[in-house]
């Protein structure tokens, strides 16, 4: 008996209105695997490079490059994993847009060599461009089929085309004192980017759990390049002498290193409860990968029936589910608040009152919720 596939057609347009952030099961796609593939490349080229500084004693050299390519590196794909979390649609537009950056990433890998050796990052800067301007596509039609948000994706949009144009000027001043000095002015802004543009509205609805994955699936690519480190050291010795005491203590050294790292990473289960916001979770992201644990945030107010205050949640709060709540998107400064009960639209991912609550302004307590009177 043969089994038949089923062949389904690739929709050319799925409107981009945002991923549920609490959908079940949410995985990796393979588009995305493909996308961490390429990155591995990348990534292998700029270890490759600075395991050659190393070796000839250029210790400060290769470690300055490789910062400065790594970040070519990391900074676009946590932006992808970002804006693929919140509007993976995964229609032929999509697909097309993610190929162009999957493209400027090899180009990125190309131009290692140059950059480590010849300090020539035209070609880097070049592919790291694409790699970005296939991004602010993807801002520009999650802006125009995502209204609620439209004012987050424009941001977004502007600001890292803003920062393209300085990336051009600084190439053009070269790697002198002043251009390493705008490379950390221009990286900064670049992280700057996303926690200017969530504050203009609605948090954009990445999913935790998925993020959560991605940064695993990021960890592991690095991981494997200790692991070819280590394989490259052992196959180097062994063609120049044979096994000897100092090369097994290498190899022995190597994999446990490697071991303890991902041991570190993966002991815990992740946090993803429901106590902290996305400004958090982008600071924990631009410091350190690796460290982080995204997560939602939500509030619960307390007080007397007439008046609820928003408050500072506690670990008490979290523990306990009571039946008035009120809630907050963790970037956007409007508040929204129940007195019965904190309800979310799964499709625009904002908090709405009742008719029950309405909303007054306090000069001494700011922002509270009053029961409306019947």
């Amino acid at each position: 008996m043969s089994a038949h596939r089923v062949q389904v057609q690739r929709p050319w347009h799925i409107p981009m209105t945002g991923r549920d952030p609490s959908e079940a099961h949410r995985a990796s796609t393979p588009l995305e695997l493909l996308f961490d593939l390429c990155f591995v490349v990348a990534v292998a080229s700029a270890a490759r490079a600075l395991h050659n500084d190393l070796v000839v004693g250029q210790i400060w050299h290769g470690l300055v490059n490789y910062l400065v390519i790594f970040f070519a590196i990391w900074w676009p794909w946590m932006n992808f994993t970002w804006f693929a979390s919140a509007y993976d649609t995964d229609d032929v537009q999509y697909r097309l847009l993610t190929f162009v950056q999957i493209a400027g990433v090899l180009i990125v890998a190309a131009g290692v060599p140059a950059a480590f050796n010849e300090q020539d990052f035209t070609t880097m800067v070049a592919g790291y461009i694409v790699m970005r301007i296939a991004l602010v596509a993807q801002w520009l039609r999650a802006a125009r089929e995502d209204p609620m948000r439209r004012a987050v994706a424009l941001r977004f949009a502007v600001g890292i085309t803003l920062i393209q144009l300085g990336w051009v000027i600084r190439l053009l001043i070269g790697w002198s004192e002043v251009g390493y000095l705008t490379f950390i002015g221009l990286g900064l802004l670049e992280l700057a980017v996303p926690a200017w543009a969530e504050r203009a509205g609605p948090e954009t609805p990445w999913h935790a759990g998925h993020i959560v994955e991605r940064y695993g699936l990021f960890t592991i690519i690095v991981l494997g390049e200790c692991v070819l480190a280590t394989t490259t050291a052992v196959q180097t010795a062994l063609d120049a002498g044979g096994v000897a005491a100092p090369l097994l203590m290498v190899a022995v050294g190597g994999l446990l290193l490697v071991f303890a790292l991902w041991w570190a990473y993966f002991k815990r289960d992740p946090d993803i409860g429901h106590h902290r916001s996305l400004r958090t979770m982008l600071g924990w992201a631009t410091a350190i990968t690796s460290s982080s644990r995204p997560s939602r945030h939500s509030g619960r107010a307390s007080g007397s029936p007439r008046t609820r205050r928003m408050r500072r949640p506690t670990s008490a709060h979290r523990r306990q589910q009571r039946p008035s709540l009120c809630r907050s998107p963790s970037i956007s400064p409007r508040w929204r608040c129940s007195t019965r009960s904190a309800v979310s639209d799964s499709s625009a991912r904002s908090w709405w009152p009742s008719s029950s609550c309405s909303w007054r302004r306090s000069p001494r307590h700011g922002s509270v919720c009053r029961p409306r009177s019947s």
